[in-house]
């Protein structure tokens, strides 16, 4: 017990031996974990992605996370509290709006939609939503002033611009 104990106390504390004292911890309890023990393991991996700019890595990490945290919420297993999950949940939204604002970086805006999309509809509560947010009316407004003149959404058929083309000339 003694040695758990102590385990536990190192798996909550960033070092280089974190990950020792989890895989310790598995091999003494095996299956024995609490769900804060889970919960820390997986933010702990999760972390280390982000850090690494690994952002689908960190997202499932976090996203392990977070559904080991509402089990033990609900089986009152271990101390994970709601907060935890709370923040879990904006790790997840930071995690996607790295991607969409790499993605923006890059020009690739089919891709930035679809992750600030994702935050709009699962993580609309969260801190990083509101940047989302703007992030998605800069895509917008980009679109809008890259967009052909004509019609009120600014775009025109190809028809209709090969029509006026030889209406010109």
């Amino acid at each position: 017990p003694a040695a758990v104990a102590i385990l536990r106390e190192m798996t909550k504390i960033p070092s280089p031996y974190q990950p020792d004292a989890f895989t310790l911890l598995r091999q003494i309890k095996p299956g024995g974990e609490s769900g804060a023990d889970v919960v820390a393991e997986c933010i702990n991996d999760g972390d280390k992605h982000a850090k690494n700019k690994q952002w689908p890595e960190a997202i499932a990490d976090y996203t392990k996370a977070v559904e080991a945290g509402k089990k033990a919420l609900e089986a009152r297993k271990g101390d994970v509290k709601p907060e935890q999950i709370n923040q879990l949940r904006n790790a997840i939204a930071a995690c996607l709006y790295n991607v969409a604002h790499e993605a923006f970086g890059k020009g690739k805006l089919d891709k930035s939609k679809e992750a600030l999309g994702q935050i709009m509809k699962e993580y609309k509560d969260t801190q990083t939503a509101q940047m989302a947010a703007t992030l998605m009316l800069t895509i917008a407004l980009n679109e809008y002033a890259e967009a052909p003149e004509g019609t009120p959404d600014g775009k025109k058929d190809k028809e209709t611009l090969e029509q006026e083309k030889k209406e010109k000339e």
